[in-house]
C-alpha cells in the first residue's frame, strides 16, 4: 500500500490542441496513457465520434468570432434544440456584445455536435450559416461537416455573416472569464472525488475501478485524511492493509475488478480531469474553500485558486 498527496495541476499547453487534450483527458478512464504518441490523438477522437462515446469531447472548448448575424441565427439554433429536446444546449453566449461590437459563441465538441446533428434534417438546419459550418471544419476529427454542408444556408450576402475560431488568448478581457475554459488534473481520494461531480457544470474523465486493476502498480493507492491523528493512523493502516489484501485475494481468484472493488477502502487514490468556464470556477472556489467546506476538499480549492487565481487568494469568499 502506497500512501499518496492529493493534488491539482493545471493542464497547460493544449489551447490550439483540442484532439490532444481529449486524447489526455479520455485515456485516464482506462489507464491507456502509455498510447499516447505522435498521431493518435485524430484516430482516438474519430473512433470517440463513430461510437457515440463523446462525453470526452467535453473538455474541448471551441469558440468562435462571429458577426451579430450569425450570433443571432445560432442563438435561434440552441433555443430550438431546447424547445424540441428539453435539454440546454450549453452553447455559451454573452449579450455584452452588442456593447463592445464583437460577438462570441462558445462550447465544448459535445455541444456543438448536439446541437447541429439533432436540428440537421429540420427546417432549422436549413439556417445554418456556411462561415459557421466552414469554421468548424477544422476540426474533421471532432465534427463530421458533410451532413451539415448538404443542407446549409448559402448566403448571398456574405459579409453579414462570419465567423472565425479564436483562442481563448485572442479573447478581450471582458469576453475571457464567459467563454475561456480550465482543466486540472486532479489527484484525490474516491470520497472527494464524489463532492467534486456533483458540481454539474463541469465535464469529467474519472480512472475507472470497474475496467482497472487498482493494484495495477503492485499496490493500491490511497489518500491519508488531512485531520486523522496517529492513533487514528495506526487503526486506519491496519484496516486498509486487511482491504489490500481481500482485495489482491479476490483479483486472484479471478474476481473481475469491478466486483473486487467492493472491499476497497473510500481512501482509495483516484485521478480526474475536470474543466469548467473560469466563471463556473469562481463558483466552484467559493463553495469549495470556505471554512464549511471538507478540509481534504479545501486541499484541493486552495491548490486550484493559486494556479488559476493567484492574485485574489483569500478573496473567493468576499460578498
Amino acid at each position: 500500500m502506497k500512501i499518496i498527496e492529493p493534488s491539482a495541476k493545471l493542464v497547460r499547453g493544449y489551447e490550439d490542441k483540442p484532439e490532444e487534450l481529449i486524447e489526455l483527458c479520455g485515456r485516464i478512464c482506462y489507464d491507456s496513457q502509455d498510447k499516447i504518441a505522435p498521431g493518435t490523438a485524430q484516430k482516438f477522437c474519430e473512433m470517440l465520434r463513430k461510437n457515440g462515446h463523446t462525453s470526452v469531447f467535453e473538455h474541448a472548448n471551441i469558440i468562435l468570432e462571429v458577426s451579430w448575424r450569425a450570433e443571432a441565427r445560432l442563438a435561434g439554433m440552441a433555443e430550438a434544440y431546447w424547445r424540441q429536446t428539453g435539454l440546454p444546449s450549453f452553447l455559451r453566449f454573452d449579450p455584452r456584445g452588442e456593447k463592445h461590437r464583437r460577438h462570441f459563441v462558445s462550447g465544448n465538441a459535445r455541444a456543438w455536435n448536439n446541437v447541429f446533428n439533432f436540428l440537421n434534417g429540420t427546417v432549422w438546419a436549413l439556417g445554418v450559416p456556411e462561415c459557421v459550418i466552414k469554421a468548424l471544419s477544422a476540426y474533421p476529427a471532432l465534427f463530421d461537416v458533410q451532413p451539415w454542408e448538404r443542407c446549409q444556408w448559402r448566403l448571398s450576402d456574405i459579409k453579414d455573416y462570419r465567423a472565425t475560431v479564436v483562442m481563448p488568448s485572442q479573447l478581450p478581457a471582458w469576453a475571457r472569464e464567459r467563454h475561456t475554459t480550465a482543466t486540472f488534473f486532479v489527484t484525490c481520494d474516491r470520497g472527494i472525488s464524489h463532492e467534486l461531480v456533483r458540481h454539474r457544470a463541469a465535464s469529467f474523465s474519472q480512472q475507472s475501478t470497474r475496467y482497472c486493476k487498482a493494484n495495477k502498480s503492485g499496490e493500491i493507492e490511497v489518500v491519508k485524511p488531512s485531520d486523522l491523528s496517529d492513533l487514528d493512523v495506526c487503526y486506519g493502516v491496519l484496516a486498509l492493509h486487511t482491504a489490500e489484501l481481500v482485495y489482491n485475494d479476490m483479483l486472484k481468484n479471478g474476481m473481475k475488478p469491478q466486483i473486487a472493488r467492493c472491499v476497497l477502502p473510500m481512501c482509495l487514490a483516484t485521478k480526474l480531469y475536470m474543466t469548467m468556464t473560469l466563471e463556473r470556477w469562481r463558483d466552484f472556489l467559493k463553495l469549495r474553500t470556505s471554512p464549511a467546506a471538507h478540509p481534504d476538499m479545501r486541499v484541493i480549492a486552495e491548490q486550484i485558486q493559486r494556479q488559476l487565481f493567484p492574485d485574489e487568494i483569500g478573496d473567493s469568499n468576499a460578498d
